[in-house]
């Protein structure tokens, strides 16, 4: 009985330790789907991925590509806002390498004082955001024989915020 609890509690600490490399940001535009198959699915997409979007749901399936993967997504959203997604996935020897690059933009900002005129109207702000990333994909069975029908994969994430003062 003990050595089953102990079992049960040793996955469980190794379940949770992912908690701890798990970072999370401000950026609520990463949340918006990159995928039309995944918009389809109401993003519950990580575990069916064969496509270079794969970077943003689960890196470790970029090892199912078969040997090139380009994916491309435009969204015309509320008023003035868009986004616009593209990645890539290419296979080198035993390794998946991929980029995308995720742009939204949230249209012309004005503003305006107390009683309701616009104070702006001639300059107004556009903001938008800029997410890209770098993924690396492979086997396993590359690092331990026991890690046979594993695939292991990482992304790193830049994320830049920015703000333009239109001048006409």
């Amino acid at each position: 009985m003990f050595i089953k609890l102990s079992k049960v509690l040793t996955l469980l600490l190794i379940f949770n330790l992912q908690n701890l490399f798990c970072v999370t940001s401000g950026a609520d535009f990463l949340d918006i789907p990159k995928n039309a198959r995944a918009v389809a699915l109401g993003d519950a997409f990580s575990a069916i991925i064969n496509d270079a979007s794969a970077i943003d749901y689960n890196p470790a399936s970029l090892y199912s590509i078969q040997n090139l993967s380009l994916s491309t997504m435009f969204q015309s959203w509320i008023e003035n806002s868009f986004s616009i997604y593209f990645s890539g996935a290419y296979k080198i020897k035993s390794f998946f390498l991929g980029f995308s690059i995720f742009y939204f933009d949230y249209g012309d900002f004005y503003f305006y004082d107390y009683y309701g005129y616009n104070i702006n109207f001639d300059n107004p702000y556009r903001f938008f955001d800029l997410n890209t990333k770098l993924a690396i994909a492979t086997e396993g069975k590359i690092f331990n024989s026991l890690l046979n029908d594993l695939n292991i994969g990482i992304a790193f994430s830049l994320i830049i915020k920015k703000y333009l003062e239109n001048n006409f």
